[in-house]
């Protein structure tokens, strides 16, 4: 975390007054002389406005800092299946209609069939 504040404009005064941390809190974690606490990190990140996991991101730019996209395209896959199952209606992310290797609504899905223990 000790990269976050250091390229940050905010001192760790002000850092602290904003994020509603204590001053000794906020001059341990970036000595790294403890480990933050899941509160303090989000206090923090909201100062940054960015969101928690992002402090997490090696040479984040604050000014305009990185998303990671969670999910593989498998994973967006199984999701869009199982809310198209749910009537949601597909992903918004999980791909274009012309890559995207779903059948249309309303057509059965095959399911591997279990096979009988010998």
């Amino acid at each position: 975390m000790h990269r976050h504040f250091s390229m940050s404009s905010n001192k760790p005064k002000a850092l602290a007054a904003q994020a509603k941390v204590s001053l000794s809190t906020v001059q341990r974690i970036i000595a790294a002389e403890v480990g933050a606490s899941l509160d303090n990190i989000e206090a923090i990140a909201s100062v940054f406005e960015v969101s928690t996991y992002q402090l997490l991101v090696p040479n984040l730019n604050i000014e305009n800092p990185q998303v990671i996209k969670g999910a593989t395209k498998d994973e967006e896959r199984l999701y869009d299946v199982w809310r198209r199952g749910k009537g949601l209606g597909p992903t918004p992310t999980a791909g274009t209609p012309d890559s995207s290797p779903l059948k249309p609504s309303g057509t059965k899905i095959k399911m591997p069939q279990k096979q009988p223990v010998s």
